[in-house]
């Protein structure tokens, strides 16, 4: 509609009501109707003594009109755009009706051991040995990488067991996977994995578990294989620290074997050249041989009362011992046990009725060794007696005769 204002001029006004639903229709009407706008207001003053042709700027009107109409219809299908695909808030469209039950989930929770976690893709290359149940996992292969997964089936029958040949290269696996279907690991075949970090066995397994990346035997409570990450379950599973279980991990600094242990095996912890701690049971009944040999950075363990036998080899090469107090129910102390150690003096408690050979052999700062019973020694040599008693009473001279003079010689007390 026209308006005339206070200038005594003309004014186009378009009235608020009804915009939406009329804006298109007006521009096309001015647009196309030239002679029903040049007959209405044609020569009509629309600026104080200005001359409007209303055919020019009516036109123009006509093309604003059309180019908001444009900006708003493209403002909402943007608008409409994003709120539909750009928006996160709103969930994924459900794939069931109203009627029928929603799907299962199934949640894993990284904090709890006991969730299974989703099965890893078997690690190619490897190679088996065909053996009576299924297939025995025996060698690295063509495999490139350090973290094995063994697969459950090999040529369409289970993988029943392990047996890494000697000459196999284990000290490059990092993580290892182990499936339910093995049942039977060799003895030693998973020694010397010194850069080993990471156990697991899936679950399911009849014989087998893993816990704080520890290898057990379920049934006998061995712990067969630890790594360098390895915290020994405190919960009663485990009863013996295997053979060879942690031989050579050089990155092991420290551990502590729980209670309820009662054996160390042998070569349990040969070769951990940094473990510097360890922590040992009152359980503790046997140490074997090599246990912790050529841990060169151990000092001073406290080995338990309970302890009845240390082994041969058993201390040998621990070279940062200086002091070390023997148990005072130990009975047995075999062939080279302490071979190289540091300490300056040592007491023989009054339990001990046999000393192997070479027992104090190359400890160089050895200066005293005390027996608390001195009654009864006597010597052998290749199973004769050719020492039937003899005078220990004076700590430096038992030094002479246990380092030197009958250094290979096995003493016994009657």
């Amino acid at each position: 509609m026209f308006k005339r204002n206070h200038q005594d001029c003309w004014d186009i006004v378009l009235r608020p009501d009804g915009l939406d639903s009329r804006l298109q229709g007006l521009g096309n009407k001015i647009l196309a109707s030239e002679e029903l706008i040049d007959a209405t207001v044609e020569g009509v003053p629309f600026r104080q003594g200005v001359s409007w042709d209303a055919s020019v700027h009516v036109r123009r009107i006509g093309r604003a009109v059309l180019a908001y109409v444009a900006s708003v219809v493209l403002l909402l299908s943007g608008v409409w755009f994003v709120s539909h695909f750009l928006s996160d808030t709103e969930p994924p469209a459900s794939s069931f009706t109203e009627n029928s039950d929603p799907p299962e989930v199934s949640t894993v929770d990284p904090e709890d051991p006991e969730t299974p976690s989703q099965e890893k893709p078997a690690t190619e290359g490897l190679e088996f040995q065909r053996c009576p149940d299924g297939y025995m996992w025996v060698g690295l292969g063509s495999c490139p990488y350090v973290d094995i997964v063994i697969p459950s089936t090999y040529n369409d029958l289970p993988v029943v067991a392990i047996g890494l040949d000697n000459l196999e290269p284990r000290w490059k696996i990092q993580t290892l996977t182990i499936p339910a279907s093995v049942v039977n690991i060799e003895r030693d075949t998973l020694s010397d994995c010194r850069n080993l970090r990471e156990i697991t066995v899936e679950a399911g397994n009849p014989v087998y578990h893993s816990q704080g990346n520890c290898l057990i035997e379920t049934a006998t409570g061995v712990l067969v294989v630890g790594c360098n990450n390895s915290v020994i379950p405190d919960d009663g599973s485990v009863t013996e620290i295997g053979r060879t279980a942690f031989y050579h991990c050089e990155g092991l600094t420290e551990i502590t074997i729980p209670e309820g242990v009662t054996t160390i095996g042998a070569f349990a912890f040969d070769g951990c050249s940094n473990l510097a701690t360890v922590k040992l049971p009152s359980s503790l009944r046997t140490i074997e041989q090599y246990a912790f040999s050529g841990n060169l950075a151990l000092t001073n363990p406290e080995i338990p009362d309970g302890v009845t036998r240390i082994c041969m080899y058993a201390f040998s090469s621990c070279e940062s011992i200086t002091e070390l107090q023997l148990p005072a129910n130990l009975q047995v102390i075999e062939d080279h046990a302490f071979v190289g150690c540091s300490f300056t003096e040592i007491t023989i408690p009054a339990s001990v009725r046999e000393i192997g050979k070479w027992v104090f052999w190359a400890c160089e700062e050895l200066e005293q060794v005390h027996f608390t019973n001195t009654d009864g020694w006597s010597l052998k040599y290749n199973s004769e007696v050719v020492v039937e008693r003899i005078d220990v009473s004076s700590p430096t001279k038992a030094v002479e005769y246990l380092t030197d003079t009958y250094d290979d010689h096995t003493w016994h007390r009657n």
